[in-house]
């Protein structure tokens, strides 16, 4: 199982990033070059077969140069000294990858130990390989524009229910003004609120989908509704009416006889809500890094139609037609 990161740690993890290549003047799009990284930094590294040049034996080093071993790069400790290692036969992307790795423990002075721990096994701490994975891959490919760390929910999140430690994940979204999204920073508070209605797993969490029951109009609910292009109207914008139908999918699962079958393609691509009100809909254009596709769009319904258009929507069946403009 993967080890999760820190709260927060995506983010520093970012602003790092920036700092390290702005050290070496380097753009966004600019190549990272570590072995240049690690020379400015006053870091040793040295290859395999430059170590056994240097005395090493001849036999450990055939060893971790065989395919076998799977050595890719280690970094020896020794007082205040450093010294990375690496693989000279791994590819260059191999290398530069395993280089940005030891570099990052450095950076977020990761305690060094052992690498052969007690009983021969070798010594591995989750925490600490998962956040220098994080920041070597974030220093190598460092996308431009404002990045922020918000949630996302990897758990259905039904209608009153809250946001725990265990159904929302953090993911780095392309800020955007336009959309209130909840950052990650916030996630304390955000457990003190309630889903106003059901939210769908993988819906990157926006403030219109929590309350504390107080903000939605008596008798009115708003649903959080996660659809892909071909399911709302182009240009769709908040204060819109639209009308939501159940659309289902012909290639779907089918029964085991006709007369089931038949009777299932009979009840698709019914009225859900005959009008509802588009409560947010994310900016046009904005560049929303967890999906390329799918857009979050909230409306609000009447209380009595909120099961059904969440349940429809959490199964992908729900496709909205405009109905009048704001």
């Amino acid at each position: 199982m993967a080890t999760q990161l820190r709260p927060g740690f995506k983010a520093e993890a970012e602003n790092i990033a920036q700092l390290v290549r702005a050290e070496l003047a380097l753009d966004v799009l600019d190549a990272l070059d570590c072995f240049a990284l690690a020379a400015a930094w006053g870091i040793p590294v040295v290859s395999l077969r430059e170590l056994r040049e240097s005395g090493a034996k001849d036999g450990s080093v055939r060893h971790l140069l065989s395919e076998e071993a799977g050595f890719s790069a280690t970094t020896v400790v020794l007082g205040t000294k450093r010294l990375i290692v690496y693989n000279p036969r791994q590819p260059p992307g191999r290398n530069a990858s395993s280089l940005a790795h030891e570099l990052s423990h450095l950076i977020l002075e990761h305690e060094a130990a052992p690498a052969i721990g007690v009983g021969g096994c070798r010594h591995w701490d989750g925490a600490q390989e998962a956040e220098a994975d994080w920041l070597g891959a974030t220093m190598l490919v460092l996308r431009a524009g404002d990045r922020i760390e918000v949630v996302k929910v990897t758990q259905e999140i039904p209608a009153g229910g809250a946001v725990t430690d265990s159904n929302v994940t953090s993911v780095m979204v392309a800020k955007d003004s336009g959309i209130h999204y909840v950052e990650w920073s916030q996630l304390a508070s955000l457990k003190k609120l309630k889903a106003v209605n059901t939210i769908p797993a993988g819906a990157v969490a926006v403030g219109e989908m929590f309350g504390d029951q107080s903000g939605v109009g008596e008798g009115k609910a708003l649903v959080g509704l996660s659809l892909k292009a071909g399911q709302y109207p182009s240009g769709i914008e908040a204060g819109d009416v639209v009308a939501a139908y159940r659309v289902l999918n012909d290639t779907g699962s089918n029964s085991n006889s006709s007369s089931s079958s038949s009777s299932s393609s009979a009840g698709s691509n019914s009225l859900i809500v005959e009008r509802a009100t588009v409560a947010s809909v994310p900016k046009e254009g904005g560049d929303d890094l967890v999906s390329s596709t799918n857009k979050a769009i909230t409306v609000t319904v009447d209380s009595d139609k909120a099961a059904a258009l969440a349940q429809a929507a959490s199964n992908g069946q729900v496709a909205l037609v405009l109905v009048s403009s704001k």
